[in-house]
């Protein structure tokens, strides 16, 4: 295999581990944190949880979690809200890699504002369905793209992901739908488009 290839690789496949969402370790701190009262007075009713508060990870127990209990292992508490205290606590990203965390936090959180104040309670799987699909769009926002950050921040963003749910179903999906936009990203690392090719026609 030829030395851009390999490299292209190693980028691809940072890309699959990071599009499959990062997933399980358990942070006590960072849980008690997200649910301490001072976060939760952000969202006193159903009202302020149509406004996300940026760079803050309240909203999926106080508003999402509240509203649709799940427990742990549903999808605002046992992903969700675990990782956006992980990430918010990234100190070594690159500018860009901030904005891109910012900017995906955001927005997976407002893709979830419309199971809020919904007259019908939405089930566990239909509400963690919806909220892994908005995932690879969130991923490649326009100006925030996971496809263009720095390999530093990619990797970076790698260590913090558990592996057990990386070679899911579901994970596969988000994977060839996030190679899929980077394919048409300009300016990806060299080889990066071929291998990235070859995975999404398998």
């Amino acid at each position: 295999m030829k030395p851009h290839i390999a490299i292209g690789l190693g980028g691809v496949f940072a890309w699959v581990m990071v599009a499959c969402a990062a997933h399980e370790q358990d942070d006590a701190t960072g849980m008690a944190s997200g649910r301490s009262v001072g976060e939760h007075l952000m969202y006193p009713d159903g009202k302020a949880c149509q406004a996300p508060h940026a760079q803050t990870c309240a909203f999926y127990s106080a508003c999402v979690e509240a509203e649709h209990p799940c427990g742990t292992d549903g999808y605002a508490l046992g992903y969700g809200e675990k990782y956006c205290e992980r990430f918010m606590s990234h100190t070594n990203l690159s500018e860009r890699g901030n904005a891109w965390r910012d900017a995906t936090m955001a927005c997976l959180q407002q893709e979830l504002i419309a199971f809020i104040g919904s007259s019908r309670r939405a089930s566990c799987e239909a509400l963690s369905d919806a909220a892994f699909a908005s995932h690879p769009a969130c991923y490649t926002q326009v100006g925030h793209s996971i496809c263009s950050l720095p390999m530093t921040d990619v990797w970076a963003i790698l260590r913090t992901l558990d592996g057990p749910d990386t070679f899911s179903l579901r994970a596969a999906k988000q994977i060839r739908s996030v190679i899929a936009t980077c394919l048409e990203t300009p300016g990806i690392a060299p080889g990066s488009r071929e291998a990235a090719a070859f995975l999404v026609t398998r």
